[in-house]
């Protein structure tokens, strides 16, 4: 009977793994390099008391120059193109991004996006269907996207952060508490004795590694996303030698004895199903 119980259980450690490894390498591995990949900088824009009909660019600060009129005699497509190429206003100037759009018109939901390459600090200019120019507050951001809405009646241009801050503290709890069940899971599967000794040692081990990781992804920004591809691998092993480490010398038996690579076997299996799960929560979650 033990025999049959301990085929079962090797069976089902085999099933995970597989499972696990197979998962990890279609994540982590499956991108393939692109000579412009990663992530770009971005303005998401939301624009309120604005008027009726509008066109709407960002201006960066460039070279000194006289300044332009704020007012346009005629709006059409070609005389805003012209304006905008000739602006100059205390140095700051048109901003034409090598790709995507450079300006705008009017929307009624009023949200417009600049992506790929964007100006920091940036202003905002818009010229309503009266030729009227109006002119933002510089605004240095703080977000690699960032998401900024600006009160055309005050000119303020003011970064909203609060929800990707939100979501940030969101990605880090689920990813800690995500880890721990997924490698308690395991550990159970593992028959560990739960004794004081081993929950220690399984939480200190996590809580260190988990939140570390975590939190570097955060800091990370963007980039953590092209990191991962590229260093993913390496990374994780190496927090499976350290928990593999410590569990070897923290993790007893039911007999009191340590077993050095049972305890590797379960850091493997455990970090394998977290982390697959771990860049799950992030494709979900804004950091």
């Amino acid at each position: 009977m033990n025999d049959k119980r301990s085929g079962v259980r090797k069976g089902i450690f085999r099933t995970i793994f597989a499972f696990a490894f197979i998962l990890y390498g279609l994540l982590f591995c499956g991108s393939r390099a692109r000579a412009d990949m990663g992530p770009k900088p971005s303005i998401s824009l939301t624009v309120v008391n604005a008027p009726q009909d509008y066109y709407i660019a960002l201006l960066w600060h460039g070279n000194a120059g006289d300044n332009s009129e704020l007012k346009l005699e005629t709006v059409d497509e070609e005389s805003i193109m012209k304006y905008l190429e000739d602006f100059c206003w205390n140095g700051w100037r048109y901003f034409r991004s090598p790709v995507g759009y450079n300006y705008y018109c009017s929307n009624a939901a009023g949200s417009y996006g600049f992506s790929y390459m964007v100006p920091d600090p940036f202003r905002v200019i818009i010229i309503d269907s009266d030729g009227v120019v109006y002119i933002s507050d510089e605004l240095d951001q703080e977000e690699y996207n960032a998401s900024c809405t600006l009160d055309v009646s005050t000119g303020s241009l003011t970064e909203n952060r609060t929800d990707k801050v939100l979501g940030r503290i969101l990605y880090v709890v689920s990813c800690y508490l995500i880890t721990l069940g997924v490698e308690y899971l395991i550990f159970k599967l593992f028959k560990y004795p739960v004794t004081k000794r081993n929950i220690a040692g399984f939480l200190i081990v996590n809580t260190i590694t988990n939140l570390s990781l975590s939190c570097g992804t955060i800091i990370l920004g963007p980039s953590a996303g092209l990191v991962m591809v590229f260093f993913g691998p390496v990374i994780e092993a190496a927090i499976m030698l350290i928990e593999g480490i410590v569990y070897a010398i923290t993790l007893r038996d039911k007999d009191g004895q340590k077993r050095t690579g049972r305890a590797f076997l379960y850091s493997l299996v455990a970090n394998l199903l977290s982390a697959v799960l771990g860049v799950v929560v992030a494709l979900f979650l804004i950091i």
